[in-house]
């Protein structure tokens, strides 16, 4: 049967889940005590939250999801050490950095990598797994049609998201976190897309807010398929919507219908007042929707139901031994192997009141009250012998009392060493200037005569337009083939045959977003280079993608300038030294929606305008409002050991890309407008 993981964003959060049919919850652990209405659970919490789980047979996953700098990652090892003595089950993360040192340090803890790893390919899950990870959670735009495929290869556990919000951008790509203010920015997501815009006429006011994603009616087929679990968006959500999704999806699961359209229409008019989408075919949620629904009615009556008392119920196995002229011997058993053995009363013999097998099953199966229940007694009784009714029950009640404290013992978590620091290596050419361009009409002549160290160029221009990197190649610029930053099951084939081609015009390379890539970029006998995708933000992830097999990769487009100084390179490491900040990539072509136009405009409330263009296969790239300029610190950064300095053009002229590529030369002093030191 699938498993139902729920989200518990507060204690609270955690009962109603519980109560309400979760087979298991995710938490995120490690606040402290002082930051009151913060997210996630206090140590005393998560430990509590634990201890309620456990006896009732749930189970507890931290979710660390995210990318860490190497001071943040130090704090994340500690929490998932700490999550792993308090009792967790599993973590949940994607951070290479993370998984590299948790496979040491907690090497039986079981895990997942989430969402933000990005699986939606087989390929993707195949080196999931060979990293280490007991389960993968597929990207939620992943299709039924293409979650078959994957589930036809997977040799490990596969999860998915069966309700809640999707993401504009695609989970592990997205840094709309950037496009906040910035006293406001964090780490964190911020929801930015779920704000107003405007695109252009005629175009919602909500373009980039998406319906939420409701699986009810795969259910069946995604249990048919052999997935291990089905997981509820909503770490930020209330008490009543884990209440009330948990109770309609557990339902569905154990009955083997579809939810009731009656229930869904509940959830969707209380907390998806844009509406749900399955299939994806129509994702668009625009304005928030006025419901009709009674919502404090609704939402009193959730909170009675998880509130009224215990409902989730524990399988038992009682025995029981009573024979004539010999002390009485009662046992109870769990389906986790937990036992409780405890010896009564010698019973004595009866006349008009004797106890009988039907009489014993009465005493037994009565359970109520508890988080128990009996599914079975084997006894053996001889005839004519009598113990009192009172004198069964309190048995019955300290076997359970004592099977509680069993359940309630956490194992102390067997504990490995930290691997090995990384340690920097020396690049036999630091600083090497990177051109990447992203319109044909970029590459010029004049931009060739500059000799860039290396041109990275899109893998759809190396196939329509070779004769433009003659020039280049003629300067001595070494040729990478930029791979989309999403792209379907279905594009694979054609994908790998354009990189094949791609080598025979001399490109030694190629720059991947997703470890799904891997494969088809050795298949064609290229070098792999990492992209800002992977989230290279800590020196353990830069170990790792060395381990893989990586000729470099590119810093996080969220580091700060101290965190590149102090962050070991074992791997050539270039940064986006010039450029608009890649926000994030989407499946969904905004600009489709409003025009035939390949690139626009989104303008925030504060007047920002943020590039977004067309990408092939229907989707949409996004982009800063400002462009990220650092050629007044050109020493600094080099003194940081970097490998490559990358000036990644996009909405340039071919005029400018010439004059800003001067200006890191130290030909020019051209500044352009709107610029942006961004984390730097």
């Amino acid at each position: 049967m699938l498993e139902l993981l729920s989200p518990a964003a507060s204690p609270e959060a955690v009962v109603a889940a519980v109560r309400s049919g979760a087979d298991s919850i995710y938490l995120r652990p490690g606040k402290l005590k002082e930051r009151r209405g913060a997210p996630g659970f206090t140590d005393e919490e998560f430990s509590s939250a634990v201890r309620y789980c456990r006896v009732r047979g749930c189970k507890v996953y931290a979710e660390l999801s995210g990318e860490f700098s190497n001071e943040a990652l130090t704090a994340e090892i500690e929490k998932a050490h700490r999550a792993a003595r308090l009792g967790a089950d599993a973590i949940i993360l994607n951070d290479l950095g993370l998984l590299r040192a948790l496979k040491s340090i907690l090497p039986d803890m079981p895990l997942f990598a989430s969402e933000a790893f990005g699986a939606d390919k087989p390929d993707a899950v195949t080196v999931a797994q060979a990293l280490g990870f007991k389960r993968v959670f597929l990207a939620p735009e992943t299709r039924l049609e293409e979650i078959k495929l994957i589930a036809q290869r997977a040799e490990l556990e596969l999860g998915v998201q069966a309700h809640g919000r999707l993401c504009f951008c695609r989970r592990g790509q997205c840094a709309l976190d950037l496009a906040a203010p910035g006293a406001d920015r964090t780490d964190a997501c911020n929801q930015i897309c779920r704000e107003k815009f405007s695109l252009a006429a005629g175009a919602a006011d909500y373009p980039m807010s998406l319906k939420d994603l409701c699986r009810g009616g795969q259910l069946r087929e995604l249990q048919e398929l052999g997935l291990s679990c089905v997981r509820l968006e909503g770490l930020l959500s209330s008490p009543e919507y884990t209440a009330l999704a948990t109770q309609v999806y557990s339902e569905a699961i154990r009955s083997g219908v579809p939810p009731a359209p009656e229930s869904l229409a509940e959830l969707e008019a209380a907390f998806s007042p844009g509406g749900f989408t399955e299939d994806f075919s129509e994702p668009f949620a625009g304005s928030p929707l006025e419901n009709e629904l009674d919502l404090k009615r609704l939402l009193a009556q959730t909170r009675r139901s998880y509130a009224a008392g215990e409902t989730r119920r524990v399988p038992v196995k009682f025995f029981a031994l009573i024979k004539n002229g010999e002390k009485s011997h009662f046992a109870v058993e769990d389906e986790d192997g937990n036992k409780v053995v405890r010896d009564g009363p010698t019973p004595f013999r009866g006349k008009d009141n004797v106890l009988s097998q039907k009489g014993l099953y009465d005493c037994f199966y009565k359970t109520g009250g508890t988080f128990y229940i009996c599914k079975e007694l084997e006894s053996v009784l001889d005839e004519g012998l009598f113990l009192p009714e009172a004198t069964l029950l309190r048995v019955k009640d300290v076997l359970l009392e004592e099977l509680t404290k069993q359940r309630r013992v956490i194992p102390a978590p067997r504990t490995g060493m930290a691997p090995s620091k990384p340690s920097s290596i020396l690049p036999q050419n630091t600083g090497q200037f990177i051109f990447e361009v992203t319109r044909p009409e970029q590459l010029t002549n004049e931009l060739a005569q500059l000799k860039a160290d290396h041109l990275y160029i899109p893998l759809e221009i190396l196939s329509d337009a070779p004769e433009s990197l003659a020039p280049f190649l003629e300067s001595g610029a070494r040729l990478t083939a930029v791979l989309p930053r999403v792209y379907s099951i279905e594009e694979q084939l054609p994908l790998l045959e354009r990189l094949k081609a791609a080598a025979e015009l001399g490109v030694e390379a190629a720059l991947i977003d997703s470890l799904a890539a891997l494969g088809a970029v050795r298949r064609a006998g290229l070098m792999v280079r990492g992209n800002f995708g992977l989230g290279a933000r800590n020196s353990g992830t830069l170990q790792l993608l060395t381990q893989l097999g990586f000729e470099s990769a590119t810093g996080s487009v969220r580091l700060s300038l101290r965190e590149l100084d102090e962050m070991a390179k074992p791997l050539n490491t270039e940064i986006i030294a010039y450029g608009r900040p890649p926000l994030g990539v989407s499946d969904y072509d905004i600009i489709g929606v409003a025009s035939s136009r390949v690139q626009a405009e989104l303008v925030d409330g504060m007047g920002r305008p943020f590039p977004v263009r067309s990408l092939p296969g229907g989707r949409t790239a996004l982009f800063g409002d400002r462009k990220i300029f650092l050629a007044d610190r050109l020493t600094a950064l080099r003194a940081a050991g970097l490998w490559g300095l990358r000036l990644m053009f996009t909405t340039e002229s071919p005029a400018e890309c010439v004059r800003v590529a001067e200006t890191y030369m130290g030909r020019s002093k051209y500044v352009p407008n709107g610029v942006t030191r961004c984390r730097y």
